[in-house]
């Protein structure tokens, strides 16, 4: 075993990324994959010292452990040592976006579009989970080694069953009128605020309030005061719009998405990623059959009062709670979502967080870990489930398929396209083929052909080569004929528009 100086369980240290009043932050690779993580090591001595800080860090952990989207920095692992929790990270190789900003003084108006339209993808996949950041600024934001967004820090973040907070939180520069003021606030327009503010960042370099004085500082913020940067008339709408004293005119994030300058370079007709529909469990959860360890967890998610977790498990009807217990315990496959609710029929998106669609949950995956008596071992604190995230596609497999059918896999280089044109295409091939299709984010598309029974999942990533793309096709369940011609007729679409493009180039 290696000295808690060189590793960590399966993990070598490399070197080391930070440290914090805190904790220190080391980079670390998985010795049998060769995955680079970052830990955040904490000695356990400070839960003595700082109870709060034990508090704040175990209800970051239960959040993360919800999560999973590309533009969601990513729990890995949590290891401990007699002396130490170790907090396994996804490693975001170009640090924080602050830094970024600071390099580059400024960013013109398509290259801050293209970070904000990332951050915004994110918060409404946590926002659609009920979960609010609370602290959005460009420090707790990090960039991957293709600079795409990863946002992170999540100590101040809350399930709210009524997106209603009331304690004020967050960075003086960042945060919402009417979180200073006291008052209870809306915590999803408070992020919308904080979204507004790093974009006005992302294109000026500069903070819209700022003030050596935290009291005068605090006081241009409740007047919602600023000076607008010498951008185009779009721009300059979407901030004012954004950066609104009163939350309630305030715009929220599908309004942001509809707005002309989020549109900006995006193809004509592209349907934007939209998280998906949550899942509605009405049967009431036997909590004597219930582990220990996930009543824990979703205390710390934001489950304070007994009796009301209790009753939202126990009574028959949809309920949140229902939702984050079985993504904990329970696989999701792609036969159990909605279709009716996905795009080719009505709009999938146009829905409410209450209008949740109907799903049964598979095996139970839960299994305790043993917490051994070897130097490093898996926390016994936070116990990880073989459970999926209802956006992670790599699981979506439905349940009584074989080996054999989940082999079936195309690959497309989409020379002269990026991936946004990429996906363009392929939307407009399923909607002429009258295949259904949900986007749950800007690199994922998974669809159904209903009546041949074929599920697939479209993955689009970026090329190395300038301005193209590449895709990853597949076949989950279903015939080899509708699954190789639906992928020959994606081939030819995006043949003819890359063709297209570089003739026009």
């Amino acid at each position: 075993m290696s000295s808690p100086q060189n590793g960590v369980g399966p993990y070598v240290i490399v070197r080391n990324l930070g440290s914090g009043s805190t904790c220190k932050t080391k980079l670390a690779v998985n010795q049998e994959t060769g995955s680079k993580v970052a830990f955040k090591i904490i000695k356990k001595d400070s839960f003595s010292e700082k109870p709060e800080l034990q508090t704040k860090i175990y209800r970051e952990i239960s959040l993360m452990r919800l999560f999973d989207h590309p533009h969601i920095l990513k729990l890995v692992d949590i290891l401990e040592s007699p002396r130490h929790m170790y907090i396994g990270l996804e490693y975001a190789a170009n640090g924080e976006l602050f830094n970024y900003i600071s390099q580059k003084t400024k960013l013109d108006e398509s290259d801050s579009m293209f970070f904000f339209r990332q951050i915004i993808y994110g918060v409404e996949y946590l926002h659609s989970l009920g979960i609010c950041h609370r602290d959005l600024k460009p420090e707790n934001i990090l960039l991957d080694e293709n600079l795409n967004i990863k946002i992170a820090d999540f100590g101040f973040a809350r399930f709210t069953k009524s997106n209603i907070a009331k304690t004020s939180c967050g960075s003086p520069h960042y945060v919402a009128p009417e979180v200073i003021a006291g008052e209870s606030y809306d915590a999803r327009l408070a992020d919308v605020w904080s979204c507004g503010v790093i974009l006005y960042a992302l294109v000026t370099g500069c903070l819209p309030f700022d003030d050596p004085s935290i009291k005068v500082l605090l006081y241009k913020v409740k007047k919602g005061a600023f000076n607008m940067p010498p951008v185009s008339k779009e721009f300059a709408d979407l901030l004012t719009k954004i950066l609104t004293r009163d939350p309630s005119k305030r715009i929220t994030i599908a309004g942001i998405k509809q707005h002309p300058a989020f549109l900006q370079n995006l193809p004509n007709g592209y349907i934007l990623p939209t998280p998906l529909p949550l899942p509605s469990f009405i049967d009431p959860i036997d909590l004597n059959q219930t582990s220990s360890d996930i009543i824990d967890v979703l205390h710390k998610i934001g489950y304070s009062d007994d009796s009301e977790l209790n009753s939202d498990l126990t009574n028959p009807g949809a309920s949140m709670a229902k939702v984050f217990y079985y993504m904990l315990t329970s696989r999701v496959s792609l036969d159990q979502l909605q279709w009716d609710l996905c795009v080719g029929n009505q709009n999938a998106y146009d829905v409410s967080q209450e209008d949740l669609f109907s799903m049964k949950p598979q095996v139970n995956w839960y299994q305790q870990n043993a917490h051994d008596s070897i130097s490093f071992s898996k926390s016994s604190s936070f116990v990880f489930s073989e459970a999926s995230s209802l956006a992670y596609p790599q699981d979506w497999l439905l349940p009584h398929s074989q080996p054999s059918d989940i082999t079936d896999t195309q690959y497309i280089n989409c020379a002269n396209l990026t991936s946004v044109e990429s996906l363009a295409t392929i939307q407009r091939v399923l909607v002429s083929l009258q295949i259904q299709w949900f986007h749950p984010d800007e690199y994922t598309i998974m669809c159904r052909k209903e009546e041949s029974e074929l599920y697939v999942i479209i993955q689009c990533f970026t090329d190395d080569e300038p301005n193209s793309s590449k895709l990853t096709i597949q076949k989950c369940q279903g015939l080899p004929d509708p699954f190789f011609f639906l992928c020959q007729s994606i081939q030819e679409a995006i043949e003819r528009k890359s063709d297209y493009i570089a003739g026009y180039q």
